[in-house]
């Protein structure tokens, strides 16, 4: 119970006196905060002649939750702010709402990870060529040499950070604990960051990003084909046919992931996790088939800032095959900073102490606030566009 809810129970749980003709020079009377006006007439001009009526059904009401004899929900479900305007405003239904949950962000299923040591560049290399087929070579033949291809990939991380200074009157008036998730917020910022910086590395404003999916990458499925079993079946042959660049050689690509926005989760997962389809070919409708692509064990992963950043079109309806990044190439990198791979959570230490020698037992600093900090350094890169294979579901 907070003490305004404790001060307005005493004040009306006075004896009789008070209550059956209200003594305005008492310490409680109540004033109009507009005019002054003492409170007597103020509720009479209110409420009408039965305002002591009121005012002593309210009073019993009152004291009998501060004694207990009444629980506190029946003082909620019985008064509210059209009851007592001028009196409960700023006591009856308050509530702290729950703060808004981040989603379980699950980039690093098709995404390398890596550290690096400082703010400076870093560099990526791919190396094409030299496992092409062998040979035959002659009795005293020379070997033959093989040449190879270098493709470079560079980035810098960056710090991302935030202040949040909550002032001393704010402390104080803090009887919701409004404040104590501050830290949690602000971890759940950083992970929002993140999963947004990393998305905009393969998305752009009309859906598969135009730089990364390409007809020269070869991983756009043709036709941008909306989800379905046949069209997934497609993309996987599309990865399958990925080859060396340098060597026309094929790579065995094998799709791990399947990444789509929040419009197409039950959809992904019908798809891979059926064992029969309905209406497939020419008996459609009328004979099932079986579904094999349960059987590549296609993990889906929901990315809920693909409809953000595909503002213009497509946010919808596009859809994505990743390769898993721990097995042979990765298409996507993000990279943290050496020993600050975590979120980094503070808190201001008191700027003063007092003239006995103690620190400021709420540790405020200079401007007298509690400021909560938070850091995270990280960056990122497009790496191997022939570990993905995209379609922007538009069907053209």
């Amino acid at each position: 119970m907070t003490s305004a809810l404790r001060d307005l129970i005493e004040t009306f749980d006075r004896d009789t006196r008070v209550i059956q003709g209200w003594d305005e020079t008492a310490p409680g009377a109540l004033l109009s905060p507009a005019d002054g006006m003492p409170a007597r007439r103020l509720l009479e001009r209110h409420y009408g002649a039965e305002y002591e009526e009121r005012i002593a059904e309210a009073a019993e009401f009152l004291g009998d939750v501060y004694r207990g004899r009444r629980p506190v929900y029946q003082l909620r479900e019985a008064l509210s702010v059209g009851d007592f305007p001028l009196l409960f405003a700023d006591v009856i239904d308050r509530q702290l709402l729950a703060a808004y949950q981040a989603p379980a962000f699950r980039w690093q299923a098709y995404t390398r990870q890596a550290t690096v040591s400082d703010f400076r560049t870093v560099k990526r290399f791919r190396i094409d060529g030299g496992d092409d087929i062998l040979n035959a070579i002659g009795a005293g033949a020379p070997y033959p040499e093989a040449d190879l291809d270098e493709v470079e990939f560079n980035y810098a991380v960056a710090k991302y950070g935030r202040d949040i200074p909550v002032f001393f009157e704010t402390l104080i008036n803090d009887d919701l604990q409004a404040f104590q998730d501050l830290p949690a917020r602000l971890a759940r910022a950083v992970q929002l960051s993140e999963a947004r910086f990393l998305t905009a590395l393969y998305i752009d404003a009309s859906g598969p990003h135009a730089s990364f999916y390409t007809a020269g990458n070869l991983n756009i499925v043709p036709t941008n084909p909306v989800l379905t079993a046949t069209a997934l079946g497609d993309a996987i042959e599309l990865m399958a046919a990925q080859r060396n660049p340098k060597t026309s050689e094929p790579i065995m690509v094998r799709p791990s992931v399947l990444v789509v926005p929040p419009a197409l989760e039950v959809t992904a997962l019908s798809i891979v996790r059926s064992q029969l389809l309905i209406g497939q070919g020419a008996s459609a409708g009328v004979v099932p088939a079986l579904n094999i692509l349960p059987e590549y064990q296609l993990d889906v992963v929901v990315d809920p800032y693909i409809p953000v950043i595909a503002s213009t079109a497509n946010g919808n309806t596009s859809w994505f095959l990743f390769s898993a990044p721990s097995v042979g190439g990765a298409a996507l990198e993000l990279g943290v900073l050496r020993g600050h791979e975590n979120p980094e959570l503070m808190v201001s230490v008191a700027a003063f102490q007092s003239v006995g020698g103690g620190a400021d037992v709420m540790g405020l600093d200079a401007r007298d606030s509690r400021t909560y900090r938070v850091r995270k350094v990280f960056g990122g890169t497009r790496l191997d566009p022939r570990m993905t294979v995209g379609s922007n579901g538009s069907g053209s």
